[in-house]
């Protein structure tokens, strides 16, 4: 098997997954998940479960949170983790401290900034920022039931869909995913389209399960689980940023107050 990413056939074997898998659990199937680590790249990737990118779009397997009797409530649950406990509210932190960086280092200066955000879920990340008026929000969600969440509950514009189908040419200043890019199985592809659909001011902002999750916490680790195509570092997402034409302005690493352990990066047009 090739490197998901450069296609490299320079890897290692690393690991089976070991722990839970809600999506093969709901499949009803027994499969060994198997990662690798690319010599070239340095990304981690694996062997996934046919299809398996299917059940983002199947509102009856992508996750309990998406089944249209519980969306709001877990949503509300999230909302309500205080201050010291929510990862969503460091990342929200972690964005706007850098975008108030961003703005002033490069004199920017608007009443209004258009964000889209790739992959929305449950909004959480957008209910925040709804509070600031500056920020004009798009979600881009696959999932129905997430969808009809987003709009109704969350009150954000939304559209239901792959990035490759419509047509954002440089109309964002902002575009984020938050542990987005882990699901895809051309992430380069996926980020070049990004640089088209930014402005030439723009900022992206990326977040991603870290692949020292493996090293700290083990094969069991949640990072590795279905759905996963690639699970990344400092060098996989380097590598990533100068084949799709984005420039590397900061990258860091941290664990979450949940415990998971997060890579994360901010990037604009070369």
């Amino acid at each position: 098997m090739k490197c998901l990413m450069c296609l490299s056939e320079q890897k290692k074997v690393k690991f089976i997954y070991s722990g839970k898998d809600i999506y093969l659990e709901k499949l009803n199937v027994k499969y060994e998940l198997e990662w690798f680590e690319c010599s070239n790249c340095g990304v981690f990737f694996s062997k996934q479960y046919n299809d398996i990118d299917k059940v983002y779009e199947d509102e009856s397997l992508y996750d309990a949170s998406y089944d249209k009797n519980e969306i709001l409530i877990r949503y509300n649950k999230i909302l309500s983790i205080p201050a010291e406990k929510s990862d969503n509210l460091r990342r929200v932190e972690r964005f706007l401290e850098y975008f108030e960086q961003y703005k002033k280092l490069h004199n920017i200066k608007k009443s209004n900034y258009s964000l889209l955000d790739i992959g929305s879920g449950l909004g959480v990340f957008l209910s925040k920022l709804k509070i600031d008026e500056r920020f004009v929000l798009k979600a881009l969600e696959l999932n129905p039931v997430a969808v009809e969440h987003l709009i109704g509950n969350v009150g954000v514009n939304t559209c239901k869909g792959h990035m490759q189908d419509l047509n954002f040419k440089k109309e964002f200043d902002l575009i984020t995913l938050n542990r987005v890019l882990e699901h895809i199985q051309d992430p380069i592809h996926m980020m070049k389209l990004i640089v088209e659909s930014i402005k030439y001011s723009g900022l992206i902002y990326i977040e991603l399960p870290d692949s020292i999750s493996y090293k700290l916490d083990g094969s069991g680790n949640e990072a590795f689980s279905s759905g996963h195509y690639m699970v990344y570092n400092p060098k996989s997402i380097e590598y990533l940023f100068n084949k799709a034409g984005v420039l590397l302005y900061s990258m860091g690493r941290v664990k979450e107050p949940s415990g998971k352990y997060t890579i994360y990066a901010f990037g604009g047009k070369k």
